[in-house]
């Protein structure tokens, strides 16, 4: 966090925000697909990963990252991951805490299409099993528990 504000509001509606070259009050928007490298061999370090970099505004650019960091700072996180869409984000969720063979615990309580990605349309192919329960009572979910399930998911609007 930039510690140049001066008020705890001002550092809440500025958390995440990073001073520039012209210190600008709101962050700007960058509105690019792509980045330029000074040359090939820094393109390279960044497309491996050895170097910090943005090649492709779909994989990082810096207004989502500032976003992230005003969500990680404002909640007290270590790091937050901003998403295109809520089922971008759900599906980026289950599936990067699942694996071939492991169990997921659901509300009953969720928006349809998360229903369909986790009971048919897509982790079923890949051998994830599932269990929807109702959640509001914590003794459903501890009945429904076995040795492989690894997550638990709830959307709390429901």
């Amino acid at each position: 966090m930039t510690k140049h504000y001066s008020s705890p509001d001002t550092v809440s509606v500025h958390a995440g925000g990073r001073a520039g070259q012209f210190r600008p009050v709101v962050p700007p928007i960058y509105q690019t697909s792509t980045f330029a490298f000074e040359d090939t061999d820094q393109g390279a370090a960044i497309f491996a990963g050895r170097e910090r970099g943005y090649i492709y505004s779909r994989m990082g650019n810096p207004t989502v990252e500032g976003l992230e960091r005003a969500v990680a700072e404002l909640e007290g996180g270590h790091k937050a991951l901003a998403c295109a869409s809520g089922m971008a984000a759900i599906h980026t969720a289950i599936a990067g805490l699942a694996r071939t063979g492991d169990h997921i615990i659901c509300s009953d309580a969720v928006y349809g299409p998360t229903c369909s990605l986790i009971e048919t349309a897509v982790l079923p192919r890949f051998g994830i099993g599932s269990t929807f329960v109702d959640s509001s009572d914590p003794a459903n979910v501890a009945k429904a528990w076995r040795p492989n399930t690894r997550v638990v998911f709830i959307e709390t609007p429901g």
